[in-house]
């Protein structure tokens, strides 16, 4: 069913500046630059590969020689319009940097306007111009298309590339395989041959890539091959990879059967500690947890790589003290502490639950408002951290964190900005947030039809909120057409979803609505139960995992998928019942 709202496409509002201090850098090689964002490779766990892969934000070389250094420099240093002016002249006259450095900077929106065809424009004058890194560059935009014919050319953009580089085009060719980017859905044959062909060139995140593969229970259970896996982790080792020491000593202690080997194992987890690759604590100590059930080795092994800041050893370090694990004397101190020393290393997981930790409300909650605020300043860099690290819970704890004045007074338009970051990662109960401000024009100009076109974005991704938020705009008419049977229909899919307040909702509804408005809803109602359907099924199988918002790391490892803790307090009422922000849901 398309959106009953006006707006062609949601104009959400400005996202909050980031601190003057970015946590994002863009000094990477130029030998590293242009590929899809890979794989996560050097899990300890045996999880199965990710086919949901972020690209990589495009770089640009670090340092440069000859005529566009200075541009290149103070592209680097983020004085963007500068660079532009310099590398422009030097591009008319043919200069393949230039030429690549305008199209990175159209791809990107730095220093000019953002625009494709631009891009590609500078990135082929710069790749006929021998500039290897637009020729990947322009070949992924390419393969990123949703026409078949431009994906094609890119395709053979790269197969012409791999001829002379197979480590960096066979890798890219692998990866676009893998995400369904070429064919429509994931290719493991071809995806097994280009990455082969690139680690054959001693491409070592190709060896890792195929590696994954050959693990990937959920994705290719027929493919799976333990021992094609360690050999792969081995063949990386050989040619230098330290990090690869931890995936084969974790396999041989905690994975097949068919391949452990406790002693070898522990040999090479040894050697991957004396590299400084203290993953390899967080392996040993699973491996003491999951297999032998030895829960003081397990917490001891935890603790040197907590002290050696691997931060998913001090989060579970911090989990045994909690939780009393294994017959660990449960100690809330030391709990804390080892939250405090994971969020010391930036990690956003980890700041967001020192924030939660912190904003813990004691019960009775007798504290003065003064002390409130302490507590809410001393949690405020941590869920900063956490929202700036791309966490969507923490985005929308910040917004709530604004909204509330938990620091002394409320910022709503700063809230709208956290809400709409949150919301642009998916985030159902951020997105009925965000309609929220629109709707009662808090932080944000009133704006029913955004409003509308938000809730039910939210809705369409379970959030019983928002159902109910396009019931009500969808009775009074406000944004959109007044539509009473997809007003009734609304409400019912908000009663389903466990919405307290739908079913007064659905009364005032049901007493403005004609015999036939009641009939067309029921036929609605079909027809929206139908599609919700769907729309889970189709997203389950493009992502096994859970939701966006059902995944919450208050708790648990960087990739733990517990029930939500509030980080902050309740918001402000914004206007009366019943549309007012949502804060994490313990049952969504």
């Amino acid at each position: 069913m398309p959106c009953m709202f006006n707006s062609d496409h949601l104009l959400l509002a400005k996202s909050p500046k980031p601190p003057k201090k970015s946590p994002h850098t863009y000094d990477m090689k130029r030998k590293t630059l242009f590929h899809i964002a890979f794989l996560a490779l050097f899990g300890t766990s045996q999880a199965a590969i990710s086919l949901e892969t972020k690209e990589q934000t495009p770089a640009v070389p670090a340092q440069a020689d000859g005529p566009m250094k200075e541009a290149l420099d103070a592209f680097n240093e983020g004085r963007d319009i500068k660079a532009i002016d310099l590398a422009r002249p030097l591009a008319e006259k043919g200069n393949a940097d230039a030429l690549f450095l305008l199209g990175f900077a159209h791809e990107s929106g730095r220093g000019v306007e953002a625009s494709r065809e631009k891009a590609i424009e500078f990135y082929q004058k710069a790749s006929t111009a021998g500039q290897k890194d637009a020729t990947y560059r322009l070949a992924l935009i390419l393969i990123s298309s949703k026409e078949k014919t431009e994906r094609e050319q890119g395709k053979k953009n790269l197969e012409e590339a791999a001829k002379k580089d197979p480590a960096n085009a066979g890798r890219i060719l692998g990866e676009a395989y893998i995400k369904g980017m070429i064919d429509e859905k994931p290719n493991f044959t071809e995806a097994v041959n280009w990455w082969t062909m690139a680690s054959e060139a001693g491409d070592i995140p190709s060896i890792l890539g195929l590696a994954r593969l050959y693990e990937a229970k959920n994705e290719f259970p027929d493919k799976v091959d333990a021992k094609k896996a360690l050999a792969l982790y081995q063949k990386a080792i050989t040619l230098g990879d330290k990090s690869a020491m931890v995936a084969a000593g974790s396999r041989l202690l905690n994975g097949d059967e068919s391949i452990r080997n406790e002693t070898e194992g522990r040999e090479l987890l040894a050697k991957a500690i004396e590299g400084k690759q203290y993953e390899a604590y967080l392996a040993l100590g699973d491996f003491e947890e999951s297999i032998k059930k030895n829960f003081k080795a397990a917490l001891s092994q935890y603790e040197l790589g907590g002290a050696n800041k691997q931060v998913d050893c001090a989060l579970r370090a911090a989990d045994f003290y909690f939780e009393g694990k294994g017959k660990t004397e449960k100690n809330a101190i030391k709990g804390t502490d080892w939250l405090r020393k994971a969020a010391e290393t930036k990690n956003p997981v980890a700041g967001y639950r020192y924030a939660a930790k912190l904003m813990e409300a004691p019960e009775p909650d007798d504290r003065k408002p003064e002390e409130k605020i302490d507590a809410a300043r001393r949690a405020y860099d941590h869920l900063l951290n956490a929202a700036i690290g791309g966490i969507p819970q923490a985005q929308n704890e910040m917004a709530l964190f604004y909204l509330s004045g938990a620091m002394g007074i409320a910022d709503p338009s700063a809230a709208a900005g956290w809400f709409q970051r949150s919301a642009q990662a998916g985030n159902a109960i951020a997105m009925n947030n965000l309609a929220t401000l629109y709707e009662k024009g808090y932080g944000v100009a009133q704006n029913f039809s955004q409003a509308g076109q938000i809730y039910e974005a939210s809705a369409r991704r379970g959030n019983a909120q928002g159902a109910l938020g396009v019931a009500r705009l969808m009775a009074s008419g406000a944004g959109t057409k007044k539509n009473i049977p997809q007003a009734w229909a609304w409400a019912n899919i908000a009663i389903q979803n466990g919405d307290k307040d739908a079913k007064s909702v659905l009364g005032e509804i049901s007493t403005i609505a004609s015999t036939k408005d009641i009939e067309e809803g029921k036929k609605a109602l079909e027809t929206l139960k139908s599609e919700l359907a769907k729309s889970a099924e189709d997203a389950s199988k493009e992502n096994p995992a859970a939701p966006a918002e059902q995944k919450d790391p208050t708790t648990g490892s960087t990739t733990a998928t517990t029930p939500p803790v509030s980080a902050t307090t309740a918001p402000v009422e914004v206007v009366t019942p019943p549309a007012q922000p949502q804060a994490p849901d313990k049952k969504q």
